[in-house]
């Protein structure tokens, strides 16, 4: 009879040990920023320059750093570009790829770890996560 508790220890032990390495392994996989919230410009890369929101002379881009995205829950949200008004958007997620939509124009952005990109010519804008 011991022998017979012993092995039921052990299968529940085993049970117990694959079930904590699959927990693991999804919530590894779930990794990654929500994209959920608030997001402001925090630096422009160009091919000859990197100006971050510290930059005392912004130059030509010195405005851009008024742009803020909000993303809610349900696939709304809103852009604001430069000094003007925020406008609604629509937003989907597909892996690392953001495409927002505001009437009928699309951009498409790439959530890399906790920065959300979006590019043009060859110019890079890096928005971070201001609030959830």
């Amino acid at each position: 009879m011991t022998n017979s508790k012993n092995l039921s220890k052990l299968k529940l032990l085993a049970v117990a040990t694959i079930l904590g390495l699959i927990s693991i392994l999804f919530l590894a996989g779930c990794g990654g920023t929500e994209l959920r919230g608030t997001w402001t410009l925090d630096r422009i890369v160009t091919d000859s320059s990197t100006i971050t929101a510290d930059t005392e002379d912004k130059g030509e881009y010195g405005d851009d750093f008024n742009n803020i995205l909000t993303f809610a829950e349900d696939g709304s949200g809103t852009v604001k570009i430069r000094s003007e008004t925020a406008t609604t958007s629509e937003w989907v997620q597909d892996g690392n790829k953001v495409t927002i939509t505001v009437g009928s124009d699309d951009s498409t952005y790439t959530l890399d770890g906790e920065e959300l990109i979006f590019k043009q010519d060859n110019v890079k804008y890096f928005y971070k996560k201001t609030t959830q």
